[in-house]
């Protein structure tokens, strides 16, 4: 919804749910990123452009000022200053991305202001075609907003202005050139930061189809719902309330193979809070010996959990600036609120516990505080990773049954080369937990500081491996440590070993070199408790260095 406040020199000021506030004043037009409540009470107080321009450039205001001809005066919102544009066009093709919200003024005085999510009420006559209706919202029509962002990003300006044309009455000229006097994003990480956990999600197979473009059109206007399509996974994500989430299936499954999204959680781990030998689990896998050839020097180990504590003193220097992303909340600031993600990527990772302390790290958050989660975030998730080159994917999580989607998902992952490692599960029965026991993803299974068979560990013919998994000393959030015990610790002493073979050897088949070096953990030893046996980095290295 959108706030306006008119004061006596018509200065106003509309602020929308995203605290993105829009300045107007004789025909300026200036639009701001984030605003504090106080700097929006000072702005008010300015009575001309020039004390409004004046002020925002002495207290570094984050803001998009233009002048009543059209030209960017200043910029504080991106950190640069342009004192003139006159081609709007360029300058809105630098920042187009699926969430481009323009703002226009017509000759007739008539400012209308697009975005999916500020609300219009209705739509001008010289806007029709251009503009459409979606439930009691006003919004650029889905296909024409996905031709004008192909073309804006591929700075083509000449089709542009022609859709533009095409669509709308007003003259080219005058409607762009000298009237569109500005442009926002609204940028996934600059939205507030809330939960989606309350939100129902529905997805919808799209594997049959090959135009994704028509039918996230066909759901968004006939359900007036977001949706949205992943770039690697034949699947699209509808978003519903929560408590409308049977009935939009069945909406759905009128037209499209659709399910709701299933729920992921956490295994149950064994917490103790005492401190035993803290790199035990390290020498019973041979680590330190394989860390003298290799530490996992430009692996990308991507982990898929609550997030992780990337400034925890451990692990800070295994991040660059792309931390990875957190999908509950729509941001790049993917920290751990849990601390079951941190302990993951200590043991893979950090500078004296970890098993690979060399790789790159990055923070996939898809579970919430309580360690619950949905599987359109995990889709997402490995999206991302695919999109970003990961070379591991680490997936402590799970839920005791299967999915299309997100089999789909891992299969794509799979496909582009990406090694996948992920808790066996914790029930301490025969049962299968996913995604550890799809084909092709290593199934891990939990071993005490003894080689025995962990009592919680599942046990059953989908097992690849074995990897301590009792009293695992790590990192935790908050820049803190503490033991806990699982086979979601058990699967990051896999994907660690990976990342070290990885940084010697990219073409070898590293599953195999696993099975073959594993430790063999009693005469006759049972595959449904073991799989393998035990994972021995330092000999999978030697296999590696010296291949008989």
């Amino acid at each position: 919804m959108i706030y306006i406040i008119q004061n006596k020199k018509d200065l106003y000021i509309c602020s929308n749910e995203y605290k993105q506030t829009i300045f107007d004043f004789h025909g300026t037009l200036g639009l701001s990123e984030r605003l504090e409540k106080d700097e929006i009470k000072q702005l008010k107080k300015k009575k001309t452009f020039a004390k409004l321009e004046n002020h925002v450039l002495k207290k570094n205001i984050p803001i998009t000022l233009c002048d009543s001809e059209g030209r960017l005066r200043i910029s504080n919102s991106s950190g640069v200053s342009i004192t003139e544009t006159e081609n709007p066009l360029e300058l809105l093709a630098r920042h187009a991305t699926d969430h481009t919200q323009l703002g226009l003024v017509t000759d007739k005085g008539t400012k209308v202001l697009y975005g999916r999510d500020l609300r219009l009420k209705q739509i001008p006559d010289y806007f029709k075609g251009f503009f459409g209706t979606s439930g009691s919202r006003v919004e650029l029509s889905h296909k024409i907003h996905e031709v004008l962002i192909d073309y804006l990003q591929n700075f083509d300006y000449k089709h542009a202005e022609k859709l533009i044309r095409t669509y709308t009455k007003l003259d080219f000229d005058s409607f762009i050139s000298k009237q569109l006097f500005t442009f926002f994003n609204l940028r996934k990480r600059n939205k507030p930061k809330k939960d989606k956990k309350q939100l129902g999600r529905v997805l919808v197979n799209n594997s049959r189809q090959t135009h994704a473009a028509e039918i996230l059109y066909t759901i968004k206007t006939a359900l007036s719902l977001p949706a949205f399509s992943y770039k690697n996974i034949p699947f699209i994500d509808v978003r519903c309330p929560k408590k409308d989430e049977k009935k939009v299936e069945k909406e759905l499954k009128q037209q499209f193979d659709a399910s709701i999204a299933k729920i992921i959680k956490l295994p149950k781990i064994k917490t103790k809070n005492d401190v035993l030998t803290k790199y035990r689990n390290l020498m019973q896998i041979g680590a330190y010996d394989a860390q003298k050839t290799t530490k996992g020097q430009g692996v990308n180990v991507a982990v898929i959990d609550t997030g992780i504590d990337y400034n925890h003193e451990q692990l800070k220097n295994r991040f660059s600036s792309l931390k990875g992303y957190d999908f509950l909340h729509e941001t790049a600031t993917p920290q751990d609120d849990n601390g079951h993600g941190s302990h993951v990527a200590g043991i893979i990772a950090a500078d004296e516990l970890g098993v690979a302390p060399q790789c790159n790290l990055f923070a996939l958050k898809v579970l919430d505080a309580r360690g619950y989660g949905n599987e359109a975030d995990i889709l997402a998730a490995i999206d991302w990773a695919i999109e970003n080159d990961m070379h591991v994917l680490n997936m402590s999580l799970g839920s005791n049954y299967a999915s299309n989607a997100e089999h789909s998902a891992i299969n794509a992952a799979l496909q582009q080369g990406i090694i996948i490692a992920a808790a066996a599960g914790n029930d301490g029965n025969t049962s299968y937990t996913y995604p550890a026991s799809y084909q092709g993803v290593l199934s891990i299974a939990a071993v005490d500081y003894m080689n025995n068979h962990s009592w919680f560990s599942n046990k059953n013919d989908r097992l690849f491996i074995s990897a301590p998994g009792e009293d695992i000393f790590s990192c935790y959030k908050n820049n803190k440590y503490k033991e806990l015990s699982g086979t979601s610790m058990a699967t990051p002493h896999i994907a660690g070993t990976l990342a070290l073979l990885l940084s010697i050897e990219q073409e070898a088949h590293l599953e195999e070199v696993l099975e073959a070096t594993a430790q063999e953990l009693s005469a006759g030893q049972d595959a449904r408790l073991y799989g393998a046996g035990l994972v021995r980095a330092d000999k999978a290295v030697a296999s590696i260095l010296q291949p008989t």
